[in-house]
C-alpha cells in the first residue's frame, strides 16, 4: 500500500521595516541609499532577499530637485510565493544657494573709489550660476555710506543673503591753488590790483573746481584810508571747507 504525502506553502513572506514615506535632500548621489530597506522572512522565519524598483510618480518640471519617486520592495520565498510594499521617498532641496565669491566690507575717501560689485551663487538645482539681486540703505554717516544687501533664491524659495558695508568718509578738505598775499597800497598812486577770480581750488574727491569770491570794504580811520577784504571760500562734497 503506498501513501502520497503532498507538502505545500501557500503563505506568502511578510516584510517589517517598511517605511511609508521619507524624504531625503536633493544632491544626494544615491538617494536610494538613504532609504532604509525593510526585512523580510518565509512562514519559517527564514530571511529572504528583498529586490526594489523605483518609478518617478512626481516631477516639478521648473525646478528638478522636486521629485517623488515610488520604491517597491519585492521577495519570494522558495516555494513561490511572493510580497511586495511600497515607500514613498521626496526629494527636496533645503538647502540655500552658495555664494561663489563674497566681496569685502570698504572704507574709502570718494564715492569712485567704491569697488561695485556683482554676486553669483550655486545651486543644487541649478545647471549655472544664479545672480543675486541687491538693494541698500543709505548711512547717515560721510557721504555715499551705505549698507548693501545681496540676495538670491533658488527655485525651491531658499534664500541667502550677504550683507556689505561700504563707508564713504572724505575728511580732507579742498586746497587753494594758490593764495594771494596781503598788500598794502598808497592811496591815490596805487591802482587796487585785481582780484584772482575764478581762483582754482583742488579736492581729492571732486578734482579742480572755482572758489567763491566775497569782497567787502572796510572804512578807514583817517582821510582817505580803507581797507578791502577779499575772502575765497570753497566746500567740497562732503561738507569739507575752505
Amino acid at each position: 500500500e503506498q501513501q502520497i504525502i503532498t507538502v505545500y506553502e501557500n503563505s506568502a513572506p511578510t516584510f517589517s521595516g517598511v517605511v511609508d514615506s521619507v524624504t531625503v535632500e536633493c544632491g544626494t548621489t544615491n538617494w536610494l541609499a538613504e532609504v532604509p530597506k525593510p526585512t523580510a522572512q518565509d512562514r519559517t522565519g527564514t530571511f529572504l532577499t528583498v529586490s526594489d524598483s523605483s518609478t518617478i510618480v512626481a516631477q516639478d518640471d521648473a525646478c528638478s530637485c522636486k521629485t517623488t519617486h515610488l520604491v517597491t520592495w519585492s521577495v519570494i520565498d522558495g516555494c513561490g510565493n511572493s510580497a511586495s510594499a511600497v515607500t514613498n521617498v521626496v526629494i527636496e532641496d533645503t538647502v540655500p544657494p552658495t555664494f561663489t565669491c563674497k566681496p569685502d566690507d570698504q572704507r574709502v575717501q570718494c564715492s569712485a573709489e567704491v569697488v561695485v560689485s556683482s554676486l553669483h551663487a550655486t545651486d543644487v538645482s541649478a545647471a549655472g550660476l544664479l545672480n543675486a539681486t541687491v538693494s541698500h540703505v543709505d548711512l547717515d554717516y560721510g557721504c555715499g555710506s551705505m549698507i548693501k544687501t545681496f540676495s538670491v533664491s533658488d527655485c525651491s524659495d531658499n534664500t541667502a543673503t550677504f550683507v556689505q558695508t561700504i563707508i564713504v568718509k572724505d575728511d580732507e578738505a579742498p586746497i587753494f591753488s594758490r593764495v594771494p598775499l596781503d598788500i598794502t597800497v598808497e592811496c591815490g598812486c596805487d591802482t587796487l590790483p585785481p582780484a584772482l577770480n575764478p581762483l582754482k581750488v583742488v579736492d581729492n574727491c571732486d578734482g579742480v573746481s572755482d572758489a567763491l569770491l566775497t569782497e567787502t570794504t572796510i572804512p578807514g580811520t583817517t582821510g582817505m584810508n580803507y581797507g578791502v577784504v577779499r575772502t575765497y571760500s570753497t566746500t567740497d562734497a562732503c561738507g569739507n571747507t575752505a
